[in-house]
């Protein structure tokens, strides 16, 4: 009896080890110092750790930093005795790529010591990348749908303030004509004018970020709109900032409104001539061709429509102080401004002009690190308008 005893528990253990190792979920025994003691076929699979590996590694080198000090506080909880369910973690694999687990955890002890954690966990990568992309997604939709709304209104009241201003304007050059040359009425006059004429630019401007201004179509390549720009941008700047230009040649043409994206460009360039100073600095202008793939755009100003495929872009570097990471996704709103007296409308407005164009911006910054701007347009544009011309129109039916 004794005998066939013994090798009933024997089978048991043997079966045991068995089950565990064709498991689907990743098992693992820990001591409390955190050597593995254990780990089933699974979990080296999963995380690509060979038996030679785990021997040197600790528990800890493989939970990812965002998760150590959840996990220290894990372990305290298990050694006082607690089970715990539906934890929530991260291990790094072997090739650098994060594992998201979910999973449950308890302690054994012997004589009241811990001798190890037991914790059986299920691979919930795809479903947490799939719900991270849904949250990327939906942040950026609700970006769109702001920038949206703030067109539509900026849109309407640039039209019912620029008829106003044409009233003033047509008024002044009455009073001018009537005024028998008396120099006091014309000095007033012109001064009015031209604070008439700033309003008028702005105008422009709020018309340019809500796409319902007028568009001229013309088939032409980003590089010749910017090299017949050079001698203006250069004169932009002053002489602490060096200007390079790196322009692809091979760029195909595209249709585009040439004097708005002139401005574009400009009011990107003046920012990064600002974002200097008059510190020594380089500001570089690229253009070129780049193959995008799904989630290149993920992290994009505003994203209407994701698609994949060529994309030629324009992209303006600066060596100045970059974004505050707090403030990165204000810049583009209208009127924003982290100087002491705002600047208007001027990246706003460069925003407006690229989603007018079917673009997407992309925005590198750090503080000390420069920025980057990108500005990027499908390459399949060519031969057919960018963009419906009545999108104010399409606009307001949002409302």
């Amino acid at each position: 009896m004794e005998r066939n005893t013994k090798t009933k528990q024997e089978f048991s253990s043997k079966d045991l080890l068995d089950f565990l190792e064709h498991a689907n979920d990743l098992v693992q025994s820990v001591s409390p110092d955190g050597r593995f003691l254990y780990v089933n076929r699974a979990w080296k699979e999963t995380l690509g750790y060979s038996d030679e590996d785990i021997r040197d590694l600790n528990i800890f080198d493989i939970i990812t930093p965002d998760c150590q000090d959840s996990c220290r506080l894990l372990f305290a909880e298990l050694f006082r005795g607690k089970r715990l369910e539906n934890i929530e973690a991260s291990f790094r694999a072997k090739d650098g790529h994060f594992v998201y687990v979910e999973g449950s955890c308890n302690c054994r002890f012997e004589n009241g010591v811990p001798v190890s954690t037991r914790g059986i966990f299920r691979d919930v990568s795809d479903r947490k990348r799939a719900e991270k992309e849904k949250k990327i997604l939906k942040k950026k939709l609700e970006r769109a749908q702001f920038f949206e709304s703030l067109g539509v209104m900026a849109g309407g009241i640039a039209h019912d303030f620029n008829n106003i201003l044409m009233s003033i304007l047509g008024h002044l050059e009455l009073l001018g004509m009537k005024a028998d040359s008396r120099q006091e009425v014309i000095n007033i006059s012109k001064k009015i004018e031209a604070s008439a004429l700033k309003a008028v630019e702005l105008t422009r401007q709020m018309l340019a970020f809500s796409g319902a201004s007028n568009v001229f179509w013309q088939l032409m390549d980003v590089s010749s709109l910017i090299e017949n720009m050079g001698s203006q941008l250069a004169s932009m700047v002053p002489n602490n900032i060096q200007v390079r230009f790196e322009l692809d040649r091979s760029i195909p043409p595209m249709e585009l409104d040439k004097s708005h994206m002139a401005q574009a460009i400009k009011n990107i360039f003046i920012n990064a001539v600002e974002a200097i100073g008059d510190k020594q600095g380089t500001i570089t202008v690229r253009t070129g061709i780049l193959s995008v793939e799904k989630g290149f755009f993920n992290d994009a100003v505003v994203i209407d429509e994701i698609e994949t495929g060529p994309y030629c872009y324009i992209e303006i570097e600066d060596t100045g102080h970059g974004i505050d990471p707090a403030i990165h996704e204000k810049i583009f709103e209208p009127f924003y401004s982290t100087k002491f007296q705002g600047r208007g409308l001027g990246l706003s407005a460069a925003l407006g002009i690229v989603r007018g164009h079917r673009g997407i911006m992309k925005v590198d910054s750090g503080l000390g690190q420069g920025t980057r701007m990108r500005m990027f347009f499908p390459v399949a544009m060519k031969g057919e308008p960018c963009v419906e011309k009545d999108r104010f129109e399409r606009l307001l039916a949002l409302k």
